[in-house]
C-alpha cells in the first residue's frame, strides 16, 4: 500500500462515478446503467472510511469511535444540513402538494437524520418508478446508507484492528473473517429481495453492505501486505474499466443491485487496488480536471438531484437549454457548497482542534436545529408558496369540504328539516371508486351538511367497483379480495331508498400528473377490438353485480366521464411552469372530440341502466363544458385539479346538478 496519505486517482474514479450519476439523471437513455455510479462511491468510501480508521489513534473503543463520528460529522452534516434546507424552502416555493409530491416533505424529514431510505422503503416506489423523478430528496438514500454503516461499521473494524496479531488463534480468525462473513451474507440477502422485494434491495443497507465491505475489505487486505491477484497493471486497468462501463451502460434495472453492481465493485476494486500499490498508475489516472470533479464529487451528488427535479417541476428538463442551464447551476452550486461549507468544516479554525465529543454534540444539535426549521417550512407551505394552488379552498377535492358550507341542519337523521337541498327520509349513500370517488369529497361532504343523507366511502388504489374496461375477475389479487370484501359489506348494510354511487376514471389518460401519454394508444384502449371485446365482458359481469343492489333495493348511480385533458393544471397555471413542456398541449379540448372519445364507455352504462330498474347514469359533463370548448381553469377558478381530477372549485360547481339528479330518481 502506497505510504501518501492522499490518492489523487481515487478522485478520479469519484469524478466518474459522479459524473455517470448525472448525466444518467439529466436523461438516462445517454448512459441506461449510471446509476451504478452510486456503487463505485459506495466501494470507495468503504475503502477511504477503512483507511481512515486504520490512522486514528488507538485510544480505546470510545475513543476509537469518537474520532471516526467527528471525522464524519465535519465531512458529511455541514453540507448535508445546508443543501436540506435550500430544497425544503424551494419546495415551499415552487412545488404544490398533490399525489406527486405528498411524499417528498417525508423523505426530506428523514433525511436530517440518515433515514430517508426508510421513508423510500415505505413508499414502495422503486427507484426507477416514475414518481421518484419529482422527489428532491431522494438522492439521500445513499447518504442514509453510508451514514447506517457508519453505525456498525466501526464496531466491526475495531475487532479487526485490536485482534488481527492476537496469540489466541480463534480471536485472530474471528477478527480476520466477521467482515466477510457479513459480506457474504449481504450478498446473499441482495440475491434474493432484488427479485422479490426490488424497493428493499434498492435503499436498504442489508442490501447494500456488501459493496461498502468490499472496499474495506480490500483495505485490510493491502494493511497485511496483500493485495488482489497480480496479473500486470495494463490488463488489471483494462479488465476494471470494462467491468466498470459495462455496468454503467448495460445494467438492467430488474437485476439491481444483484447481479449488475457486482461488476461495479469488481471494477472499482481493481482500480483501486491498483493505483494504491502502483505510483505510475496512480500518477497516469490522476488527470487535473477529474481531479478536481472528484473533489467536490459529495457536493456535486448534493446538488444535481434537486436541482434537477426543480427543472422538472418548473421550466422542464426536455431541452438542451435547460439541460445545460441545469448542469452550470450544479457545477455553481457544489463549487460554493465545497469552497464555502465543506472546506471550512473539515479544515478550518472553526473546528480545528476540537475534542471530537464536542465535534459530534454539535453536529447534532445542528442537525436538530435544521430538523426543527424544516419542519416551520412545511407548515408554512400555504403561506410561502408562489403556486396558485395555495388558493386551497379552490383546488384541493379534499381540503376541508365544510369551507363555506353553511347550512347543518340536515346533518341529524330522520327527515329532512326546512331549508335541506333534498327532502324526505334519511338515507345513506355508499361509495366506491378509484381517486376520482375520492375527488368527489367536498361534493359529497355538502351533500352531507345539506341532506338527511350520511355517506359511507370504500377506496383502494388502483382497484373500482364496475370500472367496465375489464371484468373485476381480471383483477390484481389484491384488487379482487377488495372487490369481495366492499360488496359484501355494502349489501350487508344497504336499505331500500339508499344509494350506491360508483364514480371512477373510466377513459384512458391522455397524461397524468407526471407524464404526456399517447393519443393513438390512448384511443385504441377504448375503441380498439381487444378492448371492446373486455368491455362486453365487464358489462356482462357488472349485471350480477347490480342485480344484487337492486334487489336489495338500492339506488345505483353510475358517472358518465367527465372532460379529461393532455395536460395537469396545477403544474401549467403559473408563470414557473406554463412554459414546461408536458403544458404544451394546453388546458382546452374540444367537446365534440370529447363526446365522440367517451361515447363507448357511456353506450356501456346506458345498456347497463336500461337493462336494471333504479340503475342511473349522471352525467356531470354538459355542467363542466357547456361550451365548444372544455377547459379545466375557467376565469381563473379551476374546474380540475390534474388532468382529469375534479377540483374543488369543480365539485362545487356540480354540486346543484347532482342534487337536481337524486331529486328527480330517488323516489322512482
Amino acid at each position: 500500500m502506497r505510504s501518501s496519505a492522499y490518492i489523487p486517482a481515487i478522485d478520479s474514479l469519484r469524478a466518474l462515478a459522479v459524473i455517470s450519476v448525472i448525466i444518467y439523471h439529466l436523461h438516462g437513455a445517454w448512459l441506461p446503467g449510471g446509476f451504478a455510479g452510486v456503487d463505485v462511491f459506495f466501494v470507495i468510501s468503504g475503502y477511504v472510511i477503512s483507511r481512515s480508521l486504520v490512522t486514528l489513534p488507538s485510544s480505546g473503543f470510545l475513543g476509537f469511535t469518537g474520532a471516526f463520528y467527528g471525522r464524519r460529522i465535519r465531512r458529511i452534516v455541514p453540507a448535508l444540513v445546508v443543501c436540506l434546507l435550500a430544497i425544503s424552502l424551494l419546495s415551499a416555493l415552487f412545488i404544490p402538494n398533490a399525489w406527486l409530491s405528498d411524499a417528498n416533505q417525508r423523505t426530506g424529514r428523514f433525511a436530517f437524520w440518515g433515514l430517508s431510505n426508510f421513508a423510500l422503503m415505505d413508499m414502495g416506489d422503486t427507484y426507477f418508478a416514475p414518481r421518484v423523478e419529482f422527489n428532491p430528496y431522494v438522492h439521500t438514500w445513499s447518504l442514509g446508507v453510508e451514514e447506517q454503516f457508519y453505525l456498525v461499521f466501526p464496531a466491526i473494524f475495531y475487532c479487526w484492528l485490536r485482534y488481527r496479531n492476537s496469540e489466541v488463534r480463534w480471536r485472530r480468525a474471528a477478527s480476520s473473517s466477521l467482515l466477510c462473513a457479513i459480506l457474504v451474507a449481504s450478498l446473499g440477502y441482495s440475491a434474493y429481495v432484488t427479485f422479490n422485494a426490488p424497493a428493499i434491495a434498492y435503499y436498504s443497507l442489508a442490501s447494500r453492505f456488501w459493496e461498502l465491505a468490499a472496499g474495506a475489505a480490500l483495505m485490510q487486505l493491502h494493511v497485511t501486505g496483500g493485495g488482489l491477484g497480480r496479473v500486470g497493471e495494463k490488463t488489471q486497468l483494462v479488465l476494471s474499466v470494462v467491468l466498470i462501463a459495462g455496468c454503467l451502460c448495460f445494467a438492467n434495472e430488474a437485476a439491481f443491485p444483484f447481479p449488475w453492481a457486482i461488476a461495479a465493485v469488481l471494477g472499482s476494486l481493481g482500480v483501486i487496488d491498483l493505483v494504491t500499490r502502483s505510483e505510475r498508475m496512480n500518477s497516469t489516472l490522476s488527470w487535473g480536471p477529474a481531479v478536481w470533479v472528484g473533489k467536490i464529487s459529495y457536493s456535486l451528488y448534493l446538488w444535481h438531484w434537486p436541482v434537477f427535479v426543480l427543472c422538472r417541476w418548473t421550466v422542464g428538463l426536455d431541452s438542451w437549454g435547460t439541460r445545460v442551464a441545469a448542469v452550470a447551476a450544479t457545477f455553481a452550486l457544489a463549487w460554493g457548497s465545497y469552497t464555502w461549507v465543506e472546506n471550512p468544516f473539515r479544515k478550518g479554525t472553526l473546528v480545528r482542534g476540537r475534542a471530537p465529543r464536542w465535534i459530534v454534540v454539535g453536529g447534532l444539535c445542528c442537525v436538530l436545529v435544521a430538523w426543527l426549521a424544516d419542519q416551520l417550512i412545511d407548515r408554512g407551505h400555504r403561506r410561502l408558496t408562489l403556486s396558485v394552488t395555495r388558493d386551497m379552498a379552490s383546488w384541493y377535492p379534499v381540503a376541508g369540504h365544510d369551507e363555506g358550507v353553511g347550512n347543518t341542519q340536515c346533518v341529524s337523521p330522520g327527515r329532512a328539516a326546512a331549508g335541506c337541498d333534498i327532502e324526505g327520509h334519511a338515507r345513506h349513500l355508499f361509495m366506491s371508486g378509484n381517486s376520482h370517488a375520492i375527488a368527489y369529497e367536498v361534493m359529497l361532504g355538502m351533500l352531507e351538511h345539506r341532506a338527511p343523507i350520511d355517506v359511507s366511502d370504500y377506496r383502494h388504489p388502483g382497484c373500482a367497483l364496475l370500472l367496465l374496461d375489464a371484468p373485476m375477475s381480471d383483477g390484481t389479487p389484491e384488487c379482487r379480495k377488495f372487490y369481495r370484501s366492499t360488496l359484501a359489506d355494502i349489501e350487508s348494510q344497504v336499505k331500500p331508498g339508499d344509494i350506491v354511487f360508483l364514480p371512477s376514471l373510466r377513459l384512458p389518460r391522455f397524461a397524468d400528473q407526471f407524464a404526456r401519454y399517447s393519443d393513438a394508444e390512448a384511443v385504441a384502449k377504448i375503441d380498439g377490438e381487444s378492448a371492446r371485446r373486455d368491455r362486453q365482458r365487464a358489462v356482462n359481469e357488472a349485471d350480477g353485480v347490480l342485480d344484487q343492489l337492486v334487489q336489495r333495493g338500492a339506488t345505483v348511480i353510475l358517472e358518465a366521464p367527465k372532460p379529461i385533458f393532455k395536460a395537469p393544471a396545477f403544474r401549467c397555471s403559473d408563470w414557473f411552469n406554463r412554459s414546461n413542456p408536458i403544458c404544451r398541449s394546453g388546458l382546452t379540448m374540444s367537446r365534440d372530440y370529447l363526446l365522440h372519445y367517451r361515447q363507448p364507455v357511456l353506450d356501456a352504462e346506458i345498456a347497463l341502466s336500461k337493462r336494471h330498474e333504479h340503475v342511473y347514469v349522471w352525467d356531470p359533463f354538459n355542467v363542466l363544458c357547456p361550451k365548444a370548448t372544455c377547459a379545466a381553469v375557467v376565469d381563473r377558478k379551476p374546474l380540475f385539479f390534474d388532468a382529469d381530477h375534479l377540483s374543488a372549485a369543480g365539485n362545487r360547481a356540480v354540486y346543484p346538478d347532482f342534487v337536481a339528479f337524486l331529486k328527480s330518481h330517488l323516489d322512482r
